[in-house]
């Protein structure tokens, strides 16, 4: 089969259709796994393969470990907050997937053009063969054999490499700031401003939702600034929106404390690898006030503004 996303074949497969819906878990080469509703199915049918789609899956993929759920709402989220990236930032970027690629130091990394340009958001093969010379040329790829017409050699990460990624910044135990991930419907609003922020202001921080801070920058880039430069995240997975797992996932891969919480009507919905995960598991705005705060306090500690 082709895969629904990319229109990559060798490879793609169909790994369940679930018979009680109208979706379908698959696993391309390229995108990674992801469940795909019906609606979308159709509506990329009409428009053709789209590699930034598929460069957010395999994000989605190395970031979390797990399946991306597709629908026709939060595919346009994705799509919206789709945006360009300066040649530096693809690099960067590779350069942190092919380390999330690597089972071990030492690990042979063994790349496709084609197949795997998605890493660096390149828009052609070739593009994505000049970041990976250059990595190589600044020392912080090994090629581990000649590249031929066909691509690359296996390819390892230098010390080099380790070294820059390892020296990123961490947990900053001084940071005052806590991002809040959540939903930003209409309808869970008052969650955060009567609920989540003054039980993070109650425990000694100030809470920051990146929807509430005027900027200019691109918003991808600001919610990765912002994380690096928090104390601890809250991620409140209640209708179940991707952006929230993907940041999540992000915060996890630095080093950062995540606290999950979700109203007990969504629980089942929870995506299952998250699960191994204590989740404030709250049944109205006064059950999470009360049980958040506390919990902070005993997981990371009373913060610097209390």
């Amino acid at each position: 089969m082709n895969c629904y996303i990319c229109g990559w074949e060798d490879g793609t497969e169909l790994i369940s259709d679930r018979d009680y819906s109208d979706k379908e878990l698959v696993h391309c080469p390229r995108c990674g796994a992801y469940e795909i509703s019906g609606t979308v199915k159709a509506t990329l049918a009409h428009t053709g393969a789209d590699l930034q789609l598929s460069a957010y899956l395999r994000d989605w993929n190395l970031l979390t470990g797990k399946p991306a759920q597709l629908n026709s709402q939060n595919v346009k989220s994705i799509r919206e907050s789709t945006t360009w990236y300066s040649t530096s930032e693809k690099m960067e970027r590779l350069l942190g997937s092919l380390a999330a690629m690597s089972n071990y130091p030492g690990d042979q990394l063994h790349l496709e053009l084609e197949r795997d340009m998605v890493l660096a958001r390149a828009e052609e093969p070739r593009e994505f063969d000049f970041y990976l010379k250059s990595l190589v040329d600044r020392g912080l790829l090994k090629a581990q054999g000649k590249w031929t017409f066909d691509g690359p050699p296996p390819l390892i990460l230098s010390p080099e490499a380790w070294d820059a990624i390892e020296s990123r910044p961490g947990v900053d135990l001084e940071s005052a700031q806590v991002f809040v991930a959540m939903s930003f419907s209409e309808a869970m609003k008052p969650l955060y401003t009567d609920v989540i922020e003054p039980a993070v202001e109650k425990a000694g921080y100030r809470a920051y939702r990146v929807d509430h801070d005027p900027h200019i920058e691109r918003i991808d880039a600001k919610i990765i600034a912002e994380i690096k430069k928090s104390r601890f995240l809250v991620a409140d997975v209640t209708e179940q929106k991707p952006g929230v797992y993907y940041e999540a996932g992000y915060a996890h891969g630095l080093g950062i404390p995540v606290i999950w919480t979700v109203h007990n009507g969504d629980l089942k919905n929870v995506h299952f690898d998250t699960r191994q995960y204590a989740h404030i598991n709250w049944t109205d705005g006064d059950d999470l006030r009360e049980r958040l705060g506390p919990l902070i306090e005993a997981v990371i500690g009373r913060g610097p503004r209390g």
